[in-house]
């Protein structure tokens, strides 16, 4: 049995001591279970006693050869409301979140001095080493922050084997971000740090789901007479 509602059964019809089994298989009646049904409820109304035992459907759903009507096309759509949600965006700059672990608890020290060391070699910012914030008051962990004009960096270490580096331009780089990233891993030789997680985000206001590159474009699905 290939293709519905093709199926087969197999049902226990038991009269005083006797047992027997009958047989059934179905080829085109998609009502063929609903029938079985009924048909065995009456047997157990009568002196017999009868259950199904076995009941086998096939794999595939059989379907008539398929015969598109026609291919829809950009226009078919009306694009009008999101055209005009995408014109709404203004953007405003880039954050990029990343996620840092090592196999091995890291050190205070280390993480401030290739923080620093990041930072100071910025070809964005010159004295934004002078600039940098620590906070390590509170538990075992320390955070690093620093701004400028065009930005600011947040770094969060957990204590322990965790980093957190949220960076935030109001330009979009993404080789600055890459580099400032390159230059703080280099700083870690013993304990190498691995890259769990990078989420980058366009920031801006109007509903700003896009990158600013891509909205001197017009998209490829809006409907412009």
């Amino acid at each position: 049995f290939e293709e519905s509602p093709a199926s087969y059964a197999e049902v226990l019809v038991k009269k005083d001591d006797t047992t027997g089994r009958l047989l059934l298989t179905n080829g085109f009646d998609w009502s063929f279970v609903d029938k079985l049904n009924r048909t065995v409820a009456e047997m157990n109304t009568s002196d017999l006693s009868a259950n199904v035992d076995i009941i086998l459907g096939a794999e595939w759903l059989y379907q008539e050869p398929f015969i598109p009507h026609g291919i829809a096309k950009m226009t078919d759509y009306d694009s009008t409301t999101s055209l005009a949600q995408w014109d709404t965006q203004n953007p405003v700059g880039h954050q990029v979140i990343f996620q840092l672990e090592s196999k091995r608890n890291l050190n205070k020290v280390t993480i401030e001095r290739s923080f620093t060391n990041t930072i100071a070699k910025s070809n964005v910012c010159k004295t934004c080493k002078d600039d940098i914030r620590k906070f390590d008051a509170v538990g075992d962990g320390l955070v690093m922050t620093v701004s400028w004009s065009l930005g600011n960096i947040v770094l969060l270490w957990d204590g322990r084997r965790h980093i957190d580096m949220n960076i935030f331009t109001f330009f979009e780089d993404v080789e600055f971000v890459d580099t400032i990233l390159q230059r703080f891993k280099k700083g870690f030789r013993k304990s190498r740090l691995d890259l769990t997680l990078r989420d980058d985000q366009p920031r801006g206001v109007g509903g700003m789901i896009s990158y600013g590159r891509d909205l001197d474009f017009e998209p490829i699905w809006a409907n412009i007479d």
